[in-house]
Formats: structure tokens, C-alpha cells, sequence
């Protein structure tokens, strides 16, 4: 039997079509890092689910607080006699009950796709001394943020200050009790005993020897205390909390161990916030940290909009100095922006005040997560019930095209075409014009800087020449800050010559 190309090619396109519109890709908008009752929040997990439905998101990650702990042991035996300080935490809540009860809100809301993950503190440490009352705890609150990773063994083996695991090799048990051999020797001179006389009758006489007594009482104890204090049987999985020079060696620690999980990401959390309190006349201090962040690898990225103020953004600043290791390869992994949202259910601030609104086919936890690793999302910020919604962003020359978060090849011969499209969306009836400012920024330079009144639907378009440099890779940014409907700042899109 024999058939014409034109049939062949019909019943190929029958074939393959449906698969192209199928899905279509889409904007779907979420809240990241919000806090419930497990740890340092308000509400349940499943009434934050709740929420977010009645907000309209399409996902939430849930990231209660891992482990929150300081210790604060006396030398020479700090692991026997020291302070201890908890809190609330998924560890103290239960690993496998909290990623039980994300399981069970996702089923009461299907509506909603609810990904796990936990908020971690990798590192703090002890500076001054409580005898000269200025004892300070370092670094308490320089946190990141574990997303995707779904396993109770994934978080039983996090690599943070203070999480323990209860096995080890027999090499390090005995490694460990080696101070034993001193109470054995104490032992010795306490119960070995010389007679210095013997009568004839049999009888043997001895000393008491005070020295050797006290000598043997001395060793025992000691060796006891010291293989105590070694903690014989457990592993701890985090760095030493009196060693003020461990630098960026911890969150290294972590970054790897999270880059093990193809599933999972990691992010850094509210960059330059800071943090001062005083309890039990012990100081608490956390400086903003974007030096860390810059100095680490292979995380993807940070949070570039939440509650406080954020500058790492601006031209020229933190980010852009990353992008720029990244596009010349000095930076494995892409460093993206997140909007986080950090919300803990006690009145703060709305569910969706802060977002991360994604690219994605489907909503699903999979695609969440590589949407955000990928930067294929943005930023957002709105205020009273008004935000910016992105419809449509594009470079464009001839019949190269890319979005949000993808590369594409360009002839450095000619412009390229850039076009951004979206809404004001607002629960206000009348028309209503708001003043923004739109700012482009092409490899770390400013490229486009102007104010614009947004009025409804708006659709920008620029044509801009490619500026030749030795990076293997360029890039175009942007952000939106508007008066009175928040703010945007969205991930790059990357173009090779």
C-alpha cells in the first residue's frame, strides 16, 4: 500500500500537535518560606494552605525553622557542663510529622501544590567571655533556606550546627573512649595493693599510701569525665561553635551536601537583614552577610525581595558582580533572586505580600523547584491587594527568541529587540494611573533608567545594540518599582555572540 507525503505528513502533525498545546506555559504565583505552628509560626500548615487558596496562589513552600539551638559550654568539659537554649523546630516537632502533615494539607487542599523545605541556620559562634560580661553569640540568624528535598533521611544528615547523628564508626567510638585507659590506671593504683610485711602465720600487712590513693581517685575521674565529655557515640554533623575562624567553610558544607539531591535547591536568606537582642545578658548579633554570599559557590542564589531593605540588586552591586562570574564561568551554578516571603501567620504581613511567581507548564512540585533553580520566575511585591503581573517578556532578533531565565544565540551585527508586557492588577474600580520606574540592566550596566505611568495594560518595546566584551555569555535584567502597586524584579535572560 502505498502513501502520498501529504497524508504521511498530516498523520505526523495529528500526531505530534496535540503534544504542543497541550500545555501551555504560564505564570503561576506562590509564597516561599512561610513558617507555621511546627516551629515559629501561628498557624497550622494546613490553615496556611487554606490561605493561600483563598489568595489565589498557585503554591506555597513550607520551610519551618530545622533546629533552633545555642549552647554555651564551660571549659574544659563544655559538651558536660553548659547552657542550653531551644525552640520550637522541626527536629523537636518530628522530621517524618512535619513532612506527614505537608502530605495531608496537600490532599484537604488540591488546589494548591505545597512544596517542602526547611529554614537552616548552618553556623554561629561564641566571641568574648561570660566572666568579663561581654559574651556575644555570632551569627545566629545567617540563614538559608532548603527547598524540593521531600526524604527524613535528607534532613536527619544535614550538615548544621548541632544536628547529631547517632552512628559512628567503631574506630571513632574507641578513638573517642581512649580517656578510659586513665581510669583503668586510676583503678589500678586505687586496688592494687603490695604487702610490706608478711608473719608467720600468714598474714600479709600494708600501708596506707594517701598520694596513691588520691593519685587513683584523680585518673579515674578524669579519664570518665574526658570520654564523657567526648560524646563517645554520637556524630556531629555541624562545625564547633567556639572556632570564630571557621569562615564560609560551614555553608559550603551545607551548599554541597543540598547540590548532592537533584531534587532539592538552596537558597540564602534575607542577605543584608540584621539582627540585635540581648537574653540572659548574653548578646545575640547577626550582621548582614553578603559577603557570604558572594564568597560561596554553587548555591542558587538569594532572596532579593522580603521584608527589609534589599540594595544587592542595584546596578553595578552584589548580584550583578555574580552574574558576571557566572557568565565568564567562574560560577558553577546560576545565582537567581526570589521573593520570600517569610511569613509566620501572627498578623505581620499578608500571605502573598511577598511572592515568587514561576514559568512552568504545570504546577507541579518538580517544576517549581526547577523553575526556581533555573531562574525561569520573579520577584514580587505588592501593596494593598495591588502588584504588577508580567504577561509576556521577550528578546527577540529575528527568529531567536528567549524568556525569562533561557539563553539564545545573537549576531553581534545587529540590535536586539526586548519587549515586556503586563498588568496593574487592583481592586480599585477607577482607571488609575501609577508612576513607575522600569530599570534594564545589560551586564551589569544600566542600559535602560526611565519613569513610566502604568495605566492598566502596558507593553514595552526596545531595541538595543549588543555591546562586544570577553564575557562567554551576556545578559538583560529588569526590575519595575511602581509608587503605589509595589514592585518586580525579575531573573536574567542570557544571550551568547
Amino acid at each position: 500500500m502505498k502513501y502520498s507525503f501529504e497524508k504521511i505528513f498530516i498523520v505526523l502533525f495529528l500526531l505530534i500537535i496535540p503534544d504542543l498545546f497541550s500545555e501551555n506555559t504560564q505564570w503561576y504565583r506562590g509564597a516561599f518560606r512561610l513558617n507555621s505552628s511546627v516551629s515559629s509560626g501561628g498557624e497550622t500548615i494546613d490553615t496556611i494552605a487554606r490561605k493561600a487558596v483563598k489568595t489565589d496562589l498557585n503554591f506555597i513552600v513550607i520551610t519551618d525553622q530545622f533546629l533552633v539551638r545555642a549552647e554555651y559550654g564551660f571549659p574544659p568539659l563544655r559538651n558536660l557542663f553548659k547552657v542550653i537554649k531551644t525552640r520550637p523546630s522541626i527536629k523537636t516537632y518530628g522530621i517524618e510529622r512535619y513532612l506527614n502533615k505537608i502530605k495531608s494539607a496537600e490532599k484537604n487542599n488540591p488546589s494548591v501544590t505545597i512544596v517542602s523545605g526547611a529554614d537552616i541556620a548552618p553556623h554561629y559562634f561564641w566571641e568574648g567571655s561570660i566572666f568579663s560580661e561581654n559574651l556575644t553569640c555570632r551569627q545566629f540568624s545567617e540563614q538559608m533556606t532548603v527547598f524540593g528535598a521531600s526524604s527524613p533521611e535528607f534532613y536527619r544528615k544535614l550538615p548544621v550546627i548541632h544536628n547529631e547523628y547517632r552512628f559512628e564508626s567503631f574506630a571513632d567510638v574507641l578513638l573517642r573512649l581512649s580517656p578510659l585507659l586513665l581510669t583503668i590506671f586510676g583503678l589500678l593504683l586505687l586496688f592494687y595493693k603490695k604487702s610490706y610485711y608478711s608473719d608467720a602465720q600468714g598474714h600479709n600487712y600494708y600501708r596506707t599510701n594517701k598520694f596513691k590513693i588520691f593519685a587513683g581517685i584523680i585518673f579515674s575521674i578524669t579519664g570518665l569525665l574526658w570520654s564523657l565529655n567526648n560524646e563517645p557515640f554520637t556524630q556531629k554533623l555541624g562545625e564547633n561553635q567556639y572556632a570564630t575562624n571557621a569562615g564560609t567553610k560551614p555553608y559550603k558544607k551545607v551548599i554541597n551536601y543540598v547540590n548532592k539531591n537533584k531534587n532539592a535547591g538552596i537558597v540564602w536568606s534575607a542577605p543584608e537583614a540584621t539582627m540585635k537582642m540581648e537574653l540572659f545578658g548574653v548578646k545575640i548579633l547577626t550582621i548582614p552577610y553578603i559577603d557570604d554570599v558572594q564568597k560561596t559557590d554553587s548555591h542558587n542564589g538569594f532572596a532579593g525581595i522580603y521584608g527589609d531593605t534589599s540594595t544587592a540588586h542595584y546596578p553595578g552591586k552584589m548580584w550583578d558582580k555574580m552574574l558576571l562570574e557566572y557568565c565568564n564561568g567562574k560560577r558553577k551554578v546560576l545565582p537567581t533572586i526570589i521573593g520570600e516571603s517569610d511569613y509566620h501567620g501572627k498578623g505581620i504581613r499578608e500571605i502573598g505580600h511577598i511572592q515568587t511567581v514561576i514559568y512552568a507548564k504545570k504546577c507541579t512540585e518538580k517544576n517549581i523547584v526547577s523553575a526556581i533553580k533555573k531562574g525561569k520566575s520573579y520577584a514580587l511585591q505588592t501593596t494593598k491587594n495591588k502588584y504588577i503581573q508580567l504577561e509576556n517578556v521577550l528578546l527577540q532578533q529575528g527568529q531567536a527568541v528567549a524568556k525569562i531565565g533561557e539563553t539564545m544565540q545573537v549576531d553581534a551585527s545587529w540590535p536586539i529587540k526586548f519587549t515586556i508586557s503586563g498588568k496593574i492588577v487592583s481592586d480599585e474600580k477607577i482607571n488609575k494611573k501609577y508612576p513607575a520606574k522600569l530599570t534594564i540592566v545589560v551586564d551589569g550596566k544600566i542600559q535602560i533608567d526611565e519613569y513610566v505611568n502604568i495605566s492598566g495594560n502596558f507593553k514595552w518595546q526596545y531595541f538595543m545594540h549588543i555591546a562586544g566584551n570577553d564575557l562567554k555569555k551576556h545578559y538583560l535584567r529588569f526590575y519595575i518599582k511602581t509608587t503605589d502597586a509595589g514592585w518586580l524584579l525579575a531573573n536574567p535572560i542570557f544571550y551568547k555572540l
